[in-house]
């Protein structure tokens, strides 16, 4: 029999669902109010944008926020009747199909606004491809970096040259932009305000992260997966910073009672990929039935280490440095280091590998990761299908009987 477990939600949840109404709102009014809008990808560089007084704008964001509607496979079908390949990454098809439908969109805020300017990087091709048909689509300018790829055995000269050549963009070609769009000087003191308020909220949301550590968990991975939209969107804000030390104080309440997140915690798993928007409730509940409390993932991992790490004092430097070192941008033997760290750290019994079916960036060698890892340490893991937004490629189904497999076999072990 299942134990009898209860998953116990924030208070801060609530606290960012009014940030966020609130930031979508601002969104929706910014052309009328005179405000230019950036469209980036989530990893982009737009305290660059910020500092010269741009409103940041995420559509991966929107499209996680279609996904959670349960409307994502929907409004992909609309992309894919204008041409697009149902492989193409569910992203970037949401956001296409939501601009093609018009006022008719499924979206739960009804879309985004027409862009000012565009920012994307190398990091992912599908983010390239993606944002360059928006740039057609709309007909606004891309700002592209060229990021090189940080591949295993680099040397520190290698390593250097790569920070090296991604920061000449930076100075060369996007400060000459901004300014020239802009028809002003570039506010360098603005930048490094921004960065400074970026950096501070990274490091706070890796608080929240690594508070996964402690024995019961406070909180699960599902909390951070969620918790993580003030950090995306309202990065570069003292808001952004204010809402993460209410939210760590939450936390350290929790932590001083010795308060577990999901009731009697009897195990402690590690998910792997992009969450599954569309089932994070689900995931959620199924796991808890057992007593297995979610801890680590390597998507929260990926976001302390892009926004964490900056430094308000050499602010286009850091930038560099955090766009070139990005996990994503990593060669195979950093992400098995990374998992068999993320392991040890947060004591972690087993890994679930969630497999996108149409993320282009985690997908590659995750299944051999998988094997590695399991050689190194001896956990058992178990894969499942899905995809972040576009729930045409899970079977809840066949995902309910593959986790009862896996958590039986835990249980076996633990006896």
């Amino acid at each position: 029999m299942k134990a009898e477990q209860r998953y116990q939600p924030l208070k801060s949840h609530n606290i960012q669902r009014k940030l966020l109404d609130d930031y979508y709102a601002e969104v929706k009014q910014a052309q009328s109010r005179g405000i230019k809008t950036c469209y980036a990808i989530g990893h982009a560089p737009t305290d660059l944008a910020v500092a010269m007084g741009f409103l940041p704008v995420y559509p991966e964001n929107h499209n996680t926020m279609c996904g959670a509607a349960q409307v994502g496979a929907e409004i992909c079908e609309v992309a894919e009747a204008h041409g697009y390949s149902m492989d193409l990454c569910s992203y970037s098809k949401c956001d296409l199909g939501s601009f093609f439908s018009g006022p008719a969109t499924k979206s739960p805020i009804g879309g985004l606004p027409k862009p000012d300017i565009l920012m994307t990087t190398t990091v992912c091709n599908t983010h390239l491809k993606w944002f360059e048909e928006l740039s057609r689509i709309w007909h606004v300018p891309l700002l592209v970096l060229d990021v090189p790829y940080f591949h295993d055995g680099l040397s520190e000269q290698d390593r250097a040259a790569g920070v090296l050549y991604t920061l000449r963009q930076l100075k060369e070609e996007w400060i000459p932009f901004f300014e020239n769009y802009c028809h002003r000087p570039y506010d360098w003191d603005k930048l490094q305000e921004c960065v400074g308020y970026t950096s501070k909220t990274g490091q706070l949301y890796a608080q929240v992260v690594n508070s996964c550590k402690n024995k019961p968990s406070p909180i699960t991975v599902f909390d951070t997966f969620l918790l993580l939209g003030t950090l995306m969107n309202l990065r570069g804000s003292p808001q952004a910073v204010s809402f993460y030390e209410q939210l760590n104080a939450e936390i350290a309440e929790r932590i001083e009672q010795k308060f577990s997140a999901i009731g009697e915690e009897k195990y402690r798993l590690y998910f792997d990929n992009i969450p599954v928007w569309y089932k994070v409730g689900w995931f959620s509940r199924k796991f808890t039935s057992y007593g297995a409390c979610m801890v680590a993932a390597v998507y929260s991992q990926v976001w302390i280490r892009c926004f964490g790490q900056e430094d308000p004092a050499r602010p286009l430097e850091s930038i560099a440095e955090t766009q070139f070192l990005l996990t994503t941008n990593q060669g195979t033997m950093s992400r098995i280091n990374l998992l068999n760290q993320i392991c040890r750290d947060f004591s972690v019994d087993g890994l679930v590998m969630q497999v996108s079916r149409t993320c282009k960036v985690f997908i590659p060698d995750q299944i051999g990761i998988m094997k590695k890892v399991q050689d190194e340490t001896g956990l058992p893991g178990v894969i499942i299908e899905a995809d972040m937004i576009d729930s045409r490629f899970f079977s809840e189904k066949e995902a309910d009987s593959l986790i009862d497999g896996f958590m039986e076999i835990l249980r076996t072990r633990r006896r």
